[in-house]
């Protein structure tokens, strides 16, 4: 009787700490996932702590986009602690009267900055050189400055932080890396439905005390279509069927961009199923040569974005799929040393650059402009020459720059669109132009 009453004692304290280990392990990823939410919440989903020439960082899925230890990224930390403080620490922003509206509604003293850096990354960055932030160099001029930071506070507007999508992080495994780091694994979630799972990442921490500091973290992304992409392989074979035995109907050289609209696995092999380059159609490329144009999270699928994709599609991406979709044009257009620059249609002209020695791609579309001014009737997607300004409004939302002529729609991705007005605010031209690669 004993021995069964000491059974029984035992059993119930073993599944009393079974479930206690399960409850910990499982706050432990409720933990995580809140501290990687804070990265990927401020859209950040490809980064380390090091160098770039620190190969010794996890890099298992690709190169990370920011190298934090670099001087050049110390503008992108500084944004991060403020922007973590306005999200979660509303108490220490304080409004600020800005009547020229240069500097921003609001302040933040640096040492809330400063220790949200220190907390979340390990990165004490009140000893790096503030003199980075007004590089001339810089490819573009940042927000944070010598005018919008003083030595003591932060300047800065809530229009920083709008217009993105936000996604939220949830770890599923935790394993050890190293004697000292954890591996993090998990997926993105869409804020507004959990259940959209939109991206695979993989992250490492080191704990420190009560909390931890991130090392590194990177993100795959899963397929959405259409969406663009690169060939990466000189005359890459294109197909009827996705199978290596199928016709062959086209190919593809080095560095042509094309248009994504399908995947299949096949014996455990990815195809995509493309826009045909210079056909009316779609065919089968293998997977291998297919490298994503998005390479990073800097441009959601917006209503922005699927327009763009959209006009790829109506246009065209490259001259002779121009004419296989169009026509025969009504003239060839050349650049100042007389070479091939684009093609000029009734309502529309298109523009393309060379990409390499054997092809052109898509740059530039212009609908309402010239000859054609007021009379064109090309459109962009849903889009209409003719059609209200308040109608891109309701399609873009804030996300747009409105000038007293003209709006500008502008994508992550380097993309932008023009729309200029008539008197009665109707839209009389537009322009989409790839501005960046």
């Amino acid at each position: 009787m004993k021995i069964k009453i000491f059974a029984f004692i035992f059993l119930l304290i073993f599944c009393g700490l079974n479930e206690n280990s399960f409850a910990s392990a499982q706050s432990e990823k409720e933990n995580l996932s809140s501290f990687i939410s804070a990265f990927t919440e401020c859209n950040w989903f490809d980064f380390d702590t090091g160098k770039e020439i620190d190969l010794k960082l996890e890099r298992s899925i690709r190169f990370p986009q920011m190298h934090l230890a670099e001087d050049y990224y110390l503008s992108n930390l500084l944004y991060f602690g403020i922007f973590h403080n306005f999200i979660h620490n509303r108490s220490v922003i304080q409004p600020f009267n800005d009547p020229e509206g240069e500097l921003g509604k609001f302040i933040i003293d640096k040492k809330f900055v400063f220790d949200t850096v220190k907390e979340y990354f390990g990165i004490d960055v009140s000893k790096r050189d503030f003199s980075i932030l007004d590089d001339e160099d810089e490819d573009e001029v940042s927000l944070i400055n010598s005018s919008t930071y003083d030595g003591k506070v932060f300047h800065f507007d809530d229009s920083w932080f709008q217009n993105n999508a936000v996604y939220f992080a949830e770890v599923l495994e935790i394993k050890k890396k190293g004697s000292k780091n954890l591996l993090l694994t998990g997926e993105l979630y869409d804020s507004k439905n959990k259940n959209n799972r939109t991206a695979k990442f993989e992250a490492v921490v080191k704990p420190v005390k009560n909390s931890w500091n991130i090392i590194s973290m990177n993100t795959v992304w899963n397929d959405r279509f259409p969406d663009l992409a690169i060939c990466r392989g000189n005359k890459v074979r294109l197909r009827e069927n996705p199978d290596t035995n199928s016709k062959i109907i086209g190919q593809l050289n080095e560095n042509t961009t094309f248009i994504l609209l399908d995947a299949k696995e096949v014996n455990g092999e990815k195809w995509y199923l493309i826009d045909h380059p210079s056909k009316k159609g779609s065919a089968w490329i293998f997977g291998k040569y297919v490298e994503k144009y998005y390479k990073f999270k800097d441009c959601d699928y917006t209503p922005a974005h699927e327009i763009a994709m959209q006009l790829r599609l109506d246009y065209g991406i490259t001259p002779e799929k121009t004419r296989a979709l169009l026509g025969k044009p009504l003239k060839t257009l050349k650049d100042a040393y007389g070479n091939f620059a684009g093609l000029k249609y009734k309502d529309y002209d298109l523009y393309y650059e060379h990409y390499d020695d054997s092809g052109y791609n898509i740059k530039q579309i212009q609908v309402g402009y010239g000859d054609d001014e007021g009379k064109a009737k090309g459109n962009f997607g849903s889009i209409k020459i003719g059609d209200d300004k308040t109608k891109l409004f309701k399609i873009f939302g804030n996300n747009i720059r409105d000038e007293e002529n003209f709006v500008n729609v502008d994508l992550p991705s380097g993309e932008v669109m023009y729309f200029s007005f008539d008197e009665n605010n109707k839209i009389s031209s537009m322009n989409w132009m790839l501005e960046e690669h």
